[in-house]
């Protein structure tokens, strides 16, 4: 019989390890978790591993196929999400994962994203947070987004390998290249050095911060890097004749998060919302800018 010791299992770990008790479905608990993830990455502590794991009881149980998290940060410390309700054995459920698994990528974790390839009796999750997160750690893991296919599988009673189209593929594959792809890097800048940034190529993207109509973002994207700029009533009109008919631009269809000023995880997922993103029209033009022309 193997002998787990955690400090061999985690090397790099302050050993501070918090289990978190989240209830509800799955819907309630993955907005949690990110909440959770957001607040650690604005106060500087990036995920290093996020690793799915997944425990069945024997047969005939009422609990079957429930996911748990386990979630390493650059700062050393241990989340531990595994005492809910949550799957993905359904299509809301799967929605629901999915959504959690879009706003990681938006982040900048989509690499960092992992699953146990075991599926782990529920008793492993009765123990200590330590033992169950050395357990989950000492087992197999593979990346997340490579193989979501396989882990499924691991997901289904009997450990079933059903046919892609099963699952809402065409989401799972569309985030797999997202993660390829995504911004993972924000620059907040001030009027000069953001338009001083800007090429003949550049494209900026123009938007509200918020419904109070008094704060405005840009944004600009080159490669896996965005520069931002906010602005109020008083900077607003010099960054528009700055802006505005001397490059290409795009707006933001709906209102941007308030939190976007002070909350880098927030700057990360705007940045990344690219399903915002619309054409500059006339329409736009007229709802971002005429209030600051009529002034």
């Amino acid at each position: 019989m193997t002998t787990l010791i955690p400090e061999e299992i985690f090397p790099r770990s302050n050993r501070t390890i918090v289990r978190h008790e989240t209830y509800g479905g799955t819907g309630s608990n993955q907005v949690e978790i990110i909440r959770s993830i957001k607040a650690n990455f604005d106060n500087g502590a990036l995920i290093s591993a996020f690793t799915f794991a997944v425990h069945a009881d024997p047969k005939d149980s009422s609990e079957k196929e429930q996911l748990a998290f386990l979630i390493e940060y650059s700062d050393g410390h241990i989340e531990l999400f595994d005492k809910h309700s949550m799957s993905i054995n359904r299509k809301p459920r799967e929605s629901e994962i999915l959504s959690m698994v879009r706003n990681l990528i938006q982040m900048g974790f989509g690499e960092r994203l992992f699953y146990c390839t075991k599926r782990l009796p529920t008793k492993v999750f009765e123990q200590s947070p330590l033992l169950t997160s050395t357990v989950i750690k000492s087992k197999e893991v593979k990346a997340l987004l490579h193989d979501w296919h396989e882990f499924t599988s691991i997901n289904n009673e009997g450990h079933k390998t059903l046919p892609k189209e099963a699952y809402k593929f065409k989401e799972w594959d569309k985030l797999t290249r997202l993660a390829q792809t995504s911004v993972n890097e924000v620059s907040v800048m001030g009027l000069d050095d953001f338009v001083g940034g800007l090429t003949s190529s550049s494209e900026v993207v123009a938007g509200y911060l918020g419904r109070s109509f008094k704060k405005w973002i840009f944004t600009s994207i080159t490669g896996r890097h965005a520069s931002m700029m906010f602005c109020d009533e008083r900077t607003v009109k010099k960054a528009y004749s700055a802006i505005v008919g001397q490059y290409k631009m795009k707006a933001y269809g709906d209102f941007i998060k308030e939190q976007v000023f002070d909350s880098k995880s927030q700057q990360l997922i705007s940045a990344n919302q690219t399903m915002l993103i619309t054409e500059f029209d006339e329409h736009h033009q007229k709802w971002l800018f005429d209030r600051i022309h009529s002034s």
